[in-house]
């Protein structure tokens, strides 16, 4: 159905990669820092081609989102602590 989920945790990388190990979700995950200083061009594919991100903040959750959205994805979020101010 050309459906990419990703997982966004702020849990350990090593937890991250467990859990997705379980329910095979792939094995391409990063730190989310990873993406912080990078430019938009860069992070987007970054984001594109990972499969999950640990050890993120919210603000890290949103900018992940921003950019897909950016990039004509169109994104659906769960999970706990969803709220946009």
């Amino acid at each position: 159905m050309g459906v990419n989920i990703k997982m966004v945790t702020g849990d350990h990388l090593a937890i991250a990669k467990q859990i997705a190990q379980q329910v095979n979700l792939g094995e391409n995950f990063i730190n989310g820092s990873q993406i912080v200083d990078k430019s938009d061009r860069e992070a987007t594919k970054i984001v594109e081609q990972s499969d999950g991100f640990a050890q993120v903040f919210p603000e890290h959750k949103y900018h992940i989102v921003e950019l897909l959205q950016k990039n004509d994805h169109i994104v659906g979020m769960t999970g706990d602590n969803i709220q946009r101010s």
